[in-house]
């Protein structure tokens, strides 16, 4: 029989659930919420085997509708990217791609580099400490903007975004969840619920505008001929402004290696960046999500454990990317393990922040770059931590599949 979850638990802390499940169970873990089936993959060579090996078999996990009836449940089709169709996640990946890719996005680095200077130098010009994780939140989606769609907002634009951003959140339905735990938060809670939904509401209106401003994308979009452009826009901008831990875990752990901050220092100053993209890839490492989740769409058999349609089958990148067996003294930021040799010696699926196999993030080489610049634009600014990085912990957030720190991360420039 097997161990039941309690959804509460996996809501209130998904991030330790997993990791007891793991402790407890070994690397391929099985347990249930309700009548629904999850399997925890906890070794690179087991994402390899399902997520790539038996591709065919799975996919993106998404919108259910009446998994407490029918089983397997009824996906929701929806489209581009948030689809369970792999032919339609294919049209919307040759669609997007040419716009994101390795040469445009080193291309953006230096409007990307211009703006984030801008918005550091507003910040330090304030004086004070702030909390870190909501700055850098700001200065992904400023320098997003640049990037993508060619529109530049100023820090208190951006700032007036986030806050409405993380208003909304708690709107979005969580990861594991239920109609009727739903409605008990919503009736418990009415105020919030209502406040959330009217942040989210105020979202779509101003990124509509950003939309309409925009002096990019606007072949891409009409190539791709959404239903609705400002939820697809809403996907690309939130994955990113909701994921400040890519960076903030890099420069926590940053902070503890004075000899690496001067090394950083020097390399800007000479208008150099291998050393920044390294200590960047460090921070996607470390401030990786919870979650990776794909959907049993066909069955087989996973090292012995049959899998069946309707089956969920999750890794966590956060614990993978943690886990000493794969990633030697992992708690440290080392820039040295992304030099060529490096990532030649190990298995691609140590490492899982952009996802594997053919639903990798079209966005990923936008994403490096911008966490490279954060970094660089961070470092020339002279950020320096007022937190311990001992007391920060990572929890992962019920709604999306992002960790956030345990408390604010304060920080001076």
């Amino acid at each position: 029989m097997l161990a039941q979850a309690s959804l509460r638990s996996l809501q209130r802390d998904p991030l330790g659930e997993l990791a007891r499940r793991r402790a407890e169970q070994g690397d391929l873990a099985t347990f249930a919420l309700g009548r629904q089936r999850i399997l925890l993959l906890s070794t690179p060579g087991l994402v390899e085997n399902a997520f790539v090996r038996h591709g065919d078999e799975v996919g993106k996990r998404g919108r259910a509708r009446r998994w407490w009836v029918r089983r397997p449940p009824a996906f929701v089709r929806g489209e581009l990217f948030e689809t369970h169709d792999p032919a339609e996640h294919a049209r919307a990946r040759r669609t997007f791609a040419p716009a994101f890719n390795r040469r445009r996005a080193e291309a953006a680095a230096l409007p990307i580099a211009d703006i984030l200077e801008r918005s550091c130098d507003e910040r330090a010009g304030r004086g004070g400490e702030f909390d870190l994780t909501v700055f850098v939140q700001e200065l992904l989606l400023a320098g997003m903007l640049a990037a993508a769609f060619g529109v530049e907002i100023g820090l208190e634009e951006a700032e007036r975004f986030v806050a409405l951003r993380n208003r909304a959140a708690p709107a979005t339905a969580p990861v594991f969840g239920s109609t009727g735990a739903g409605l008990v938060d919503v009736v418990a809670h009415p105020g919030s619920w209502l406040g959330s939904r009217k942040a989210a509401l105020a979202l779509r209106s101003v990124l509509s505008d950003y939309l309409g401003r925009a002096d990019s994308l606007h072949e891409t979009l009409a190539r791709a001929a959404p239903r609705d452009p400002v939820r697809l826009i809403e996907g690309l901008v939130f994955s990113l402004v909701d994921a400040p831990s890519i960076v903030v875990a890099g420069l926590l752990r940053l902070g503890e290696q004075p000899e690496l901050g001067a090394a950083l220092r020097a390399e800007v100053t000479d208008g150099r960046r291998g050393l920044c993209r390294g200590t960047a890839l460090e921070g996607l490492r470390l401030g990786a999500g919870w979650m990776l989740g794909r959907v049993c769409h066909e069955p087989f058999v996973l090292e012995d454990v049959p899998v069946e349609a309707g089956d969920w089958l999750l890794a966590s990148p956060h614990l993978i990317h943690r886990d000493e067996r794969f990633w030697p003294d992992a708690e440290r930021l080392d820039p040295a393990r992304w030099e060529p040799d490096a990532v030649a010696a190990r298995s691609r699926y140590t490492f899982l922040t952009f996802g594997v196999s053919n639903r990798i993030c079209t966005g990923r080489h936008l994403v490096t770059t911008l966490a490279t610049e954060t970094v660089a634009a961070l470092t020339q600014s002279g950020l320096a931590l007022a937190t311990d990085a001992r007391t920060i912990a990572w929890h992962g957030a019920p709604m999306g599949g992002d960790v956030v720190p345990s408390a604010p991360v304060e920080a001076r420039l």
